[in-house]
């Protein structure tokens, strides 16, 4: 048996042998097709760039262990998993992406107000105040997702015995697991898209949330079988040093 680990720079999940469902990883519902399409993009994306971040730090942190060093057979087979999909996400400039829609959705609420006197004093204080109000739900959603995935990322762990490699291991599982939940989650919003959406997907400089959109769903096959083969290693590889420093 090993000792238990306090690593402040790991993200602690709940312990658990098995990934729970998470109420904000489901399909986008219909409704939200009456949205602009940045922000019904906006949560998933952010949360995509999230777990994204989670699992570059801790591939980082694994490739530090000893473990890594005297073994990588478990590594390279990962490796192989991670590659695609991290290369992917840096070819559509996933963190620049969620910036340039978070500054359009922002941009449209302050002109989401139109008025056929623009000098009325009474239709100027509305529109400044339904404007604001927009800014203010725009900025709950944000932090409602950022404390969603701190409680998700930094949970105490129930299986005290798991150790430094358990920990890591498991926590990888868990964060490839959400990440592909909001890649699925926007491959749903794109699929019932029409193909030329409207002006808003089309962002400044290199920020094209149309080469997102094409390539989710041009290489869904790819990130699913990816998604696939590396739950599998993950939950192999975890089960299998679980039972190495059980006691006998």
């Amino acid at each position: 048996m090993t000792n238990a680990v306090t690593t402040p720079n790991i993200p602690l999940n709940q312990q658990t042998s098995h990934v729970p469902a998470d109420p904000q990883a489901r399909s986008i519902p219909l409704d939200a097709r009456q949205r602009p399409v940045h922000l019904t993009i906006l949560p998933p994306l952010l949360r995509l760039v999230l777990y994204k971040r989670d699992i570059v730090a801790l591939a980082a942190q694994y490739k530090t262990h000893a473990s890594h060093h005297r073994d990588p057979t478990f590594w390279k087979a990962l490796s192989r998993q991670l590659k695609p999909v991290l290369d992917f996400l840096n070819e559509v400039k996933i963190e620049a992406t969620l910036a340039a829609v978070l500054s359009v959705a922002l941009s449209d609420w302050e002109h989401a107000q139109s008025y056929p006197s623009t000098s009325d004093l009474r239709h100027e204080s509305h529109r400044k105040r339904s404007s604001l109000e927009a800014r203010h739900a725009i900025g709950r959603t944000i932090l409602s997702v950022l404390d969603t995935h701190k409680k998700n990322s930094y949970a105490a762990p129930h299986w005290r015995f798991l150790g430094m490699r358990e920990v890591l291991i498991d926590n990888m599982r868990r964060a490839w697991y959400k990440l592909h939940a909001y890649v699925r989650d926007l491959q749903s919003v794109f699929s019932w898209m029409q193909p030329d959406i409207d002006a808003s997907l089309t962002l400044a400089g290199t920020c094209d949330l149309t080469a997102l959109r094409d390539g989710l769903l041009a290489r869904s096959r790819v990130l699913s079988e990816a998604r696939s083969a590396g739950a599998r290693l993950l939950k192999d590889e975890l089960r299998a040093e679980i039972r190495r420093t059980m006691p006998s």
